[in-house]
């Protein structure tokens, strides 16, 4: 019969009350630690019953006592009782039921000091003699390494008295797996598909924009105050080698007393934009401070001229808003700010769109999000009022999209993707669909997908989104950036959730494809702000993550786990 099913517990401790401290706060917690059944006076004696009579019980119940000998035990009669009926019950120790723990030096009797003791007398030695001990409680006798490989009754004991080293042995030899299946490009080891973190941070960024010959982050300045080493803008030249540097800011972008708080904050950087035919003059625009221009490559910013003639409308650090510039050689500049409207500054004036003297057909009270900006055509996306148009460079506006008496779609982002003809692909979010109906409330939306599909004066859609969100993929979705290919079929896109989940596709009909996902995300309480922004052509975009810019390339097999 095994001490499992003989004795009720494995262990009884014998102690001297001034000992009860050191025995309650490190043995009894260490010999539970190790899976010990452990009987001890305060919570096993029956209360009522005497005291010789609970001794005799829970050493009866008990495969082994343990002493704890010091000479507060040895000057306490009850405890020399104690190891008088354990000796009584094993009077020759052949069957090793006391177990000596010598904590402080003190003159044992000879009943006590022939037998072998586990020394806890220097603290250093704690552990050692206390594995020692728990080996010895559960009969764990030394065993020699089996000689016939077919005596499986010794093996089943070495390995049961060695298994701390074999567990260590296979962990050691797992390690060496892995490393070398790393090495070697072993299956499932082997360099794959991830994204690899560049060596920066850039705190609380939320922008990023590539110029063509310079990489620029922008981001919140969430700290209070206007001292800080960075005002929210950092920049990467394009070369090889280039390294993220902090922008020099020579614009007052300090708000005073910002919010009534009596405290100064910093404006936000909420757009970043440039023309092709301008790659080293980078434009930015600040929640509350006005429109800046680097005309050194983002190395450094001042005020822009607009700024003075900004109306204070536009600011506001709680909105939303987006910076499109169009034009060759004069920019013209594009400023969409949720319920702040459409603003255009060119000839030296802004002009509110959605007001009366804007264009003719928007109506103000409207919440805009989305602002495509083509030489022949301005799109504008609404919150919950459709898709507006014009064609006349802003003179005049019409509804073409979602054009009923309830539009169901906030139409948060729109990018054109033929070169043949008008067809344009939208990022909605449908308020008709529930998350967990067939295509869920987040779609992308291929607009005027034939040829004539957006001659009339209502837009036709195809029936089925390009894409749309599914059970693995938690929304709000972050953003989406399309890339143009060689010709129409050849588009692609690539979208990102808050939780840092990416997918990627086109817009052929084929199944979309999830990227490996940015785990740093992973937090519905504290969800990221990523952006996508174009490489080179026909390679995978950068993405900003979690203060971070990633790129998509060939990499160790782990980093897909961690990038």
């Amino acid at each position: 019969m095994n001490k499992q099913t003989e004795y009720l517990y494995d262990v009884f401790i014998s102690y001297s009350q001034a000992d009860r401290e050191w025995v309650n706060e490190w043995l009894l917690p260490h010999l539970e630690k190790a899976n010990l059944r452990v009987a001890i006076d305060y919570q096993d004696f029956l209360v009522g019953s005497p005291e010789m009579e609970n001794i005799e019980r829970v050493v009866s119940l008990s495969h082994r006592t343990i002493v704890v000998l010091t000479p507060a035990w040895l000057s306490d009669e009850w405890n020399a009782f104690e190891a008088l009926l354990v000796r009584a019950a094993d009077p020759a120790a052949r069957q090793r039921k006391l177990q000596p723990i010598l904590l402080k030096p003190c003159d044992l009797p000879d009943s006590i000091a022939f037998l072998n003791k586990a020394d806890l007398t220097i603290e250093d030695h704690w552990h050692k003699e206390l594995r020692r001990l728990t080996r010895s409680i559960n009969d764990e006798i030394p065993q020699a390494f089996p000689k016939d490989p077919k005596d499986f009754v010794q093996w089943r004991k070495w390995l049961r008295y060695r298994r701390r080293q074999v567990r260590w042995a296979m962990a050691a030899l797992l390690v060496l797996w892995v490393i070398v299946s790393t090495q070697a490009s072993i299956k499932p080891f082997q360099t794959r598909s991830v994204w690899l973190k560049e060596d920066f941070t850039a705190p609380n960024a939320t922008l990023l924009h590539n110029t063509g010959t310079v990489l620029v982050i922008g981001g919140r300045n969430s700290e209070p105050g206007c001292r800080h080493p960075h005002q929210g803008l950092w920049y990467r030249p394009l070369s090889a080698n280039s390294e993220w540097q902090i922008s020099k800011v020579d614009a007052d972008l300090c708000i005073e007393d910002w919010g009534g708080a009596g405290e100064d904050a910093l404006s936000d950087i909420v757009g970043l934009a440039s023309l092709p035919t301008q790659p080293d003059i980078v434009y930015a625009l600040s929640s509350d401070s006005g429109l800046l221009i680097s005309e050194e490559a983002a190395a450094s910013f001042q005020s822009h001229p607009a700024s003075k003639e900004m109306p204070k409308l536009v600011f506001n650090r709680t909105l939303k808003a987006r910076l499109v510039v169009t034009g060759l050689h004069t920019p013209v500049f594009w400023i969409v700010n949720e319920s702040k409207g459409v603003w255009v500054y060119r000839d030296e004036h802004w002009l509110r769109l959605d007001e009366p003297g804007g264009c003719d057909g928007l109506s103000s009270g409207m919440t805009f999000l989305s602002l495509l900006v083509m030489d022949e055509m301005i799109l504008m996306g609404t919150e919950s009022s459709g898709l507006w148009v014009s064609e006349d460079n802003g003179r005049s506006c019409r509804q073409v999209f979602d054009t009923g008496p309830n539009p169901r779609y906030d139409f948060v982002d729109i990018w054109n993707i033929s070169t043949t003809h008008h067809r344009f692909l939208a990022l909605v979010r449908d308020w008709n669909s529930e998350p967990d109906d067939e295509y869920g409330n987040w779609q992308l939306l291929d607009l005027c997908p034939r040829a004539n599909a957006c001659d009339d004066s209502t837009w036709e859609a195809e029936t089925e989104p390009v894409w749309f969100n599914s059970t693995f993929l938690k929304p709000p979705i972050a953003d989406v950036l399309v890339q143009q290919g060689k010709d129409d079929i050849s588009y692609k896109w690539h979208l990102v959730s808050e939780a840092g989940q990416v997918w990627q596709g086109d817009i052929t009909g084929s199944k979309p494809e999830n990227l490996p996902d940015i785990w740093r995300c992973y937090n519905l309480f504290d969800p990221c702000t990523n952006r996508f922004e174009f490489a080179t052509p026909n390679k995978p975009p950068y993405l900003l993550a979690a203060d971070h810019v990633y790129q998509f390339t060939e990499g160790p097999w782990w980093k897909r786990l961690w990038p």
